[in-house]
């Protein structure tokens, strides 16, 4: 753990360096070291997702919405895997996971970016949220009571509300 937080630190670090160059750039690298220690703490995606939200609207276009929009995207991918695993049918899955995106990913886009996330051809930051959002989820789901039914619409307004939709 210590190892963690001593990297956080040499991160933070050189982001006030940077920070004295380019204040943009080395706010941005800043709070990507905490997010990232975050993460490797243990923290829900959830938890972090303000912050990469954050990141997202303070850059724009630049270097961190790519990486908020990756995010968004191992969210829904973790749901689709969660689904599978009761039996719909990957078809199904999908659209369901894009319904709840309130249509900003389609389903076949959905097929895509999992497949992807499945053969690492992502970014590794981005198949890193894939793997954390579906260890988060499943983790969700085991601790929530064997006779809960509904268990598919808590995956669906986690998923509506990584992507801003009030309502599932």
């Amino acid at each position: 753990m210590n190892g963690n937080r001593d990297q956080l630190f040499e991160r933070l670090e050189a982001a006030r360096v940077l920070h004295t160059q380019h204040q943009k750039h080395g706010a941005i690298a800043a709070l990507l070291a905490v997010i990232d220690y975050l993460e490797d703490e243990g923290a829900m995606p959830g938890h972090i997702l303000p912050l990469r939200w954050l990141g997202y609207e303070f850059t724009q276009d630049d270097v961190g919405k790519p990486l908020f929009k990756a995010g968004q995207d191992a969210i829904a991918a973790a749901a689709v895997d969660l689904l599978l695993q009761s039996g719909l049918s990957q078809d199904d899955a999908c659209n369901r996971v894009a319904r709840a995106t309130g249509g900003v990913i389609t389903g076949s886009q959905l097929k895509t970016l999992r497949k992807n996330f499945l053969g690492h051809r992502q970014r590794p930051e981005a198949i890193k949220q894939y793997e954390q959002a579906t260890k988060a989820m499943t983790g969700v789901l085991r601790d929530m009571s064997p006779d809960v039914s509904g268990w598919e619409t808590v995956v669906m307004k986690m998923v509506a509300h990584t992507f801003g939709k009030p309502k599932v």
